[in-house]
């Protein structure tokens, strides 16, 4: 088995091909963006080759805040262990994102959970530092609504709204209300492909300042929605100024 078929990275330059094949293909549902800690990553259930699920859901890409503990540089990747509370894990880092990977600091990272010689780790697609620790914090929180969310469905808006939302608005303002977000009850496609854009936008921008690539905006929401629909959902985002294009096909939220 070659590494590219154990969850290596493809050679195309081409930004929407770093992340490999396999996991560009994915069912993705609705909501593909699940704030966890390590241990639910350690002991997610593992269903079939590289799908997991946590809480009996099955899960896509996920976001993971922590202290980076060692760094081995590698040939065609970089690898490293991140720490939380819950426990410790392996992090491969594709070789073209140029953010450097310090010991020691806390960063936030966005992938693909995997099995790999009965070991989980993940895959990230996309790293950014912690700059403001309230963000840890904040993340916990994430994933304790979250957790919450999959085990119970929607909770009261009253009770998360004034002790929760309300909490980041003040005093974390960079970051989105929270990285779980309840999908859409309106009965219009079209409302739930504007709402699935403009969340996945929101994060896989969020550490770029040009924002990221039309082609990856679709290949994200592949297998849910067309090509068409998600073009559409673009242009009506910058019509209504929920995001913005930074260069010809690169959009980021405002």
């Amino acid at each position: 088995m070659s590494y590219e078929d154990s969850g290596g990275f493809d050679n195309d330059d081409n930004q929407s091909s770093q992340v490999p094949k396999k996991y560009r293909d994915r069912n993705f549902d609705v909501q593909n963006l699940i704030p966890i800690c390590v241990m639910q990553a350690v002991y997610a259930e593992n269903t079939a080759e590289d799908t997991f699920k946590i809480e009996k859901v099955e899960i896509n890409m996920v976001s993971l805040v922590g202290k980076v503990v060692s760094v081995t540089p590698k040939n065609n990747r970089i690898s490293f262990t991140i720490e939380d509370v819950s426990g410790k894990i392996e992090v491969n880092l594709i070789s073209k994102i140029r953010e450097e990977v310090v010991e020691h600091q806390y960063v936030r990272i966005y992938g693909f959970l995997r099995r790999w010689k009965d070991q989980t780790n993940i895959l990230a697609v996309s790293l950014k530092k912690v700059t403001d620790f309230n963000e840890i914090t904040f993340h916990t929180l994430d994933v304790i609504y979250s957790t919450l969310y999959l085990r119970k469905g929607l909770l009261p808006q009253e009770s998360t709204k004034s002790a929760y939302t309300q909490a980041k608005k003040s005093s974390y303002q960079s970051q989105p209300s929270s990285q779980y977000v309840a999908p859409s009850t309106s009965n219009t496609l079209d409302d739930k492909v504007v709402d699935s854009v403009k969340n996945t936008i929101s994060n896989l921008s969020e550490n770029s300042s040009t924002g990221v690539r039309k082609r990856t905006i679709v290949e994200s929401l592949a297998g849910h929605y067309s090509e068409a629909e998600v073009k559409d959902a673009i242009d009506k985002l910058v019509d209504n100024g929920d995001v913005y294009c930074t260069e010809e096909d690169f959009f980021k939220s405002n």
